[in-house]
């Protein structure tokens, strides 16, 4: 985040409107003696993005300018190229507070999206842009007085994740997270399938596999000798066919000479009794011619 202007009013010493360019500054000192606003100039920019300041927290009435209705801070900044302005006012009494946040386009300020005049909204659209939360935007952007020691000898959770979003390496932070999880769960995999194959194979040592090679070898043996005896079962059963159709011919054939053999039988008692009439016919012929 680089500040390009920054419009301060009614904000403790700066009673009337102060306006600071920085747009063409890289590298500057904020100087001047004791009491001339030096540090209400940074909490005029934490002010303007979070609408809280660091000595006073939510509590932003308390840096009314004595005798002033409301303060007032318009700070311009830009963001990977990007300008955005944000304005926003506090009155003294309640401490109302009005937000405007306006993102440079086509070359006019325009509302930063939906919710820009809400405070809510805007915290959260600020935070996005900003990529920091106010944590993390005082303890390594603008770190009020005092702070710095406290950064360097604070917790080291918290300074890694102040880091962490200063540097954008939540993204790493992701993929370590994920990695963790592929791993957690190949491990888990890993371990079911280690029960499976030693409950379902572990008794497969090397005499086993060699004693089911042997068995497997003398059983390809008994189902060629079973394939050869089927094909002589095969041959005997067409044999026997064969034979029964021979059988069952010879057996008609037989009752064919039965019935031929009655026949003969019968034509020979009948040539006999034609034999017999002839011969009783001739002797009565003799007798008549004696």
């Amino acid at each position: 985040m680089r500040p390009l202007r920054l419009e301060v009013r009614g904000l403790t010493a700066f009673r009337e409107t102060a306006v600071v360019d920085f747009a063409d500054l890289d590298l500057f000192a904020i100087a001047g003696p004791t009491g001339s606003g030096k540090s209400s100039l940074l909490d005029a920019m934490t002010y303007a993005l979070y609408g809280r300041v660091d000595r006073v927290g939510n509590q932003v009435s308390q840096l009314i300018s004595q005798g002033q209705p409301s303060l007032a801070v318009v700070l311009e900044f830009e963001v990977g190229g990007s300008r955005f302005r944000v304005a926003r006012t506090t009155t003294a009494g309640r401490g109302a507070t009005k937000v405007l946040l306006q993102a440079f386009v086509d070359g006019a300020w325009r509302a930063a999206g939906e919710g820009a005049d809400r405070v809510r909204d805007v915290q959260e659209k600020v935070q996005e842009i900003v990529g920091l939360d106010y944590e993390a935007f005082t303890r390594s952007v603008l770190l009020p007085q005092g702070k710095f020691a406290e950064f360097l000898a604070g917790d080291a959770r918290e300074r890694r994740n102040i880091l962490t979003e200063l540097l954008d390496l939540g993204l790493f932070r992701e993929v370590a997270v994920r990695a963790g999880e592929v791993a957690r769960d190949a491990g888990r995999e890993a371990e079911v399938r280690e029960e499976l194959l030693e409950r379902e194979y572990g008794h497969a040592t090397e005499e086993a596999l060699a004693g089911a090679r042997a068995a497997a070898t003398a059983a390809a043996a008994r189902e060629a000798a079973l394939d050869e005896a089927g094909d002589a079962v095969a041959g005997l059963r067409r044999r026997f066919d064969a034979s029964s159709r021979a059988a069952g011919d010879l057996v008609a054939l037989a009752e064919e000479a039965r019935d031929l053999a009655a026949r003969m039988g019968e034509a020979a008692r009948e040539g006999a009794n034609l034999a017999r009439e002839a011969e009783a016919r001739a002797a009565a012929r003799t007798r008549l011619r004696e």
